[in-house]
């Protein structure tokens, strides 16, 4: 709970932020077309691996591309990403680490003053585990269905910039047999840059 609230409040004080930053200077932008860029955040992993529960804050990097179309200044568009999830936690003498990821979903949202989308993001990423015993590594694959809100605002004439709260819950595991009591879950925010062809 606490991480939601701190979550939100730093989500709002970013968007305000962007909104500032796009001022009517700025030439006339268009979302629609194709986009690349990156990110970093901060955010909550929970998960139980053979009975025991693993819990912890993180940092995390990514990179993103994808394409949006634009109707009557609705928007939507698809996007993937892949990244790398700094999260580590030794118990018991395992230590359970969540490097890599990656993502596919859906984006929708409504254009306003033409630099400036709030959005609503769903899809599902494949998420790998690694858990380390007695000097033996053993991984896991999870899917995971992924969603969230955020807001992009030009800067310039190609550049956006992006800050986004999310939620994430795994949906299966592979690799496993019966081991796992608890399906991760993640919460966090990200701050990213994109830029626009």
């Amino acid at each position: 709970m606490y991480l939601k609230q701190v979550s939100h409040r730093i989500f709002m004080v970013a968007t305000i932020f962007f909104s500032w930053l796009a001022s009517d200077a700025l030439a006339e932008k268009n979302f629609s077309g194709a986009y690349g860029g990156a990110g970093a955040g901060y955010g909550y992993t929970h998960g139980k691996f053979n009975g025991t529960s693993y819990r912890g804050m993180s940092l995390s990097a990514n990179g993103h591309a994808g394409y949006g179309w634009i109707s009557d200044k609705v928007y939507y568009g698809i996007e993937g990403g892949a990244g790398y999830d700094a999260f580590s936690k030794k118990k018991g003498g395992t230590d359970l680490k969540q490097p890599w990821q990656g993502s596919l979903s859906l984006r929708i949202g409504r254009v306003l003053r033409s630099y400036f989308l709030p959005f609503m993001r769903l899809g599902v990423s494949y998420d790998r585990w690694g858990l380390r015993s007695l000097g033996r590594t053993t991984h896991y694959n999870t899917t995971t269905l992924v969603w969230g809100v955020g807001v992009d605002a030009f800067v310039n004439d190609r550049v956006s910039i992006r800050s986004e709260f999310d939620y994430a819950r795994s949906m299966g595991m592979s690799g496993t047999k019966g081991i796992s009591s608890k399906k991760p879950i993640k919460a966090g925010i990200a701050m990213g840059v994109s830029y626009h062809l």
